[in-house]
């Protein structure tokens, strides 16, 4: 393998050697329904930056994610979201941060 690394001001020599590590394409992927996604448009995202509610406690968090690669209906989330977190599929009515919840019967648990 060959790396070019700008080198202007001649800091570095040739002959060194360089230890890297490539990920995966095995790692988990993080995948939401498109759905969930603040401002969603059936069927296309407009940037890879979005946001979903997240559920703490009674009520809800706004928060910035950074999206990923589209798998159907769902979506990549890169950033801004961790696995296990509860967050908003849907709301009968349109949410702002801090708003109170009550997940239906149908929430998981």
């Amino acid at each position: 393998m060959e790396v070019v690394i700008d080198n202007t001001d001649e800091r570095l020599g040739s002959g060194l050697l360089a230890r890297v590590t490539f990920q995966s394409a095995n790692t988990p992927r993080l995948l939401i329904p498109q759905s969930a996604l603040s401002g969603f448009e059936e069927g296309r995202l407009s940037s890879r930056k979005g946001s979903v509610f997240v559920v703490v406690g009674d009520r809800v968090q706004e928060r910035p994610v950074t999206l990923g690669q589209q798998h159907g209906d769902k979506v990549e989330v890169l950033r801004g979201l961790n696995p296990g977190e509860r967050y908003v599929l849907r709301a009968s009515r349109p949410l702002r941060d801090g708003d109170r919840i009550r997940p239906s019967l149908l929430s998981e648990g």
